[in-house]
């Protein structure tokens, strides 16, 4: 068993001086300061720096991009961020470069060769990455693991093809190397008892069940603010210009494929879901729909599954093609079925007319979709109803 962890602060370097110039004041911010970084050696490097005063955020930009948010907060002090570097090619950087450490590509390599050798002959492995360098305060700068993680991940599955990666981390992560190794657990943040419910879950003591909350991207430029004014913003300032496509409204509208949809979730147990039946009726004036599909545990084991009904609106309505609406979470011993049925108000199939300034449900199809994450081939249970006469929510 193999597990990565983070370096401790003494573990990184001062960067000496015939790589990092003397820093000096950048013109028309005297509060920064701006260097010159020049890598002795091609490959990849851990920049940080630690211990700076709390509540005060600060930025480390390479050649005008920000590469380290430290928005000044509680709990963590040392922040890293994992860069290429060029031999003999001059970078500038710009930020708290005075309290700059590294680590450079051969320390890099030789704890990447230390996890490796570990790996190879064993039967299995599992590698622990994460990112705890976000906080209430501020976002990551990308989706990115930080401090090499991805070139151990993709070393320890090269030298042992049955390896589980377990992932710590509050959002979502990139994986390069997903394609490489056995499975992947996405544990977020479980706190003092991590390691007591990861090995719960990789025994198979216990049932994993949980459904992503959001969408994971196949990569930081394929997401809904992949531009820089959108995320991470441009001097402070962020452009929310995706309008009613936020998270996985985005990936439906524009047809992109994500890593992981939104919903998604496996279990060492299996499902299937029946034909739905889907009914309207009105009630005060106002519609209402109601919706019934039955799960069944195909599987051998117990387990559960988190049902999700997607609602897609008239074409009146401008809205994305499929929005949650309601879900469930049911748990079903093996072979054992269950009906799950969810009731709309008409407040949940209402769009907001802003010509008229009010809710309004428009006349024409609305489309349910039920299964177990926001992609088509995970929602098998498929119906709809009409709604003859427009109607503004009371």
């Amino acid at each position: 068993m193999s597990s990565p962890r983070w370096r401790e602060p003494d573990e990184f370097t001062t960067i000496p001086a015939s790589s990092l110039s003397a820093p000096y004041p950048t013109p028309g911010n005297p509060s920064s300061l701006s260097a010159t970084l020049t890598a002795p050696q091609t490959g990849t490097y851990e920049l940080a720096f630690s211990e700076l005063p709390y509540y005060v955020p600060v930025t480390l930009y390479l050649d005008n991009q920000p590469i380290i948010v430290n928005p000044g907060t509680l709990p963590r002090a040392t922040y890293v961020a994992t860069v290429h570097l060029a031999a003999g090619q001059a970078y500038t950087l710009r930020g708290p470069v005075q309290a700059l450490t590294w680590v450079t590509p051969g320390q890099i390599t030789h704890d990447i060769d230390q996890a490796v050798a570990a790996a190879t002959g064993a039967s299995s492995v599992v590698v622990v990455v994460g990112d705890g360098q976000e906080s209430e305060a501020a976002d990551r700068v990308n989706q990115t693991l930080p401090a090499a993680q991805n070139q151990m991940v993709e070393a320890v599955a090269a030298a042992n093809r049955h390896t589980v990666v377990a992932i710590d981390a509050g959002g979502p992560v990139v994986m390069p190397w997903l394609g490489q190794v056995s499975s992947v657990l996405d544990a977020w943040y479980p706190g003092q008892t991590d390691g007591t419910a990861l090995a719960a879950l990789l025994f198979g003591q216990a049932d994993p069940s949980g459904h992503l909350p959001v969408t994971f991207p196949t990569a930081t430029t394929k997401t809904p603010v992949s531009s820089s004014t959108q995320f991470p913003g441009t001097d402070g300032r962020v452009d929310y210009s995706e309008g009613v496509d936020v998270g996985y409204r985005w990936y439906d509208a524009t047809g992109t494929t994500p890593l992981f949809p939104f919903g998604f979730g496996l279990s060492y147990t299996t499902f299937r879901y029946g034909d739905p039946k889907v009914q309207v009726r009105i009630e005060s004036g106002q519609p209402v729909v109601t919706a019934t599909v039955r799960v069944t545990n195909t599987g051998h084991r117990g387990g559960a599954d988190v049902v999700q009904l997607y609602l897609g609106q008239p074409k009146a309505a401008a809205n994305p093609p499929r929005q949650l609406e309601a879900f469930r979470r049911v748990l079903l011993d093996a072979g054992k079925s269950q009906s799950v049925t969810f009731t709309l108000q008409a407040k949940q199939l209402a769009y907001y007319d802003s010509a008229r300034g009010s809710w309004r449900v428009a006349a024409g199809t609305y489309r349910i979709w039920m299964g177990d994450s926001s992609a088509l081939t995970d929602l098998p249970a498929r119906g709809h109803v009409q709604v003859a006469q427009a109607v503004k929510v009371n």
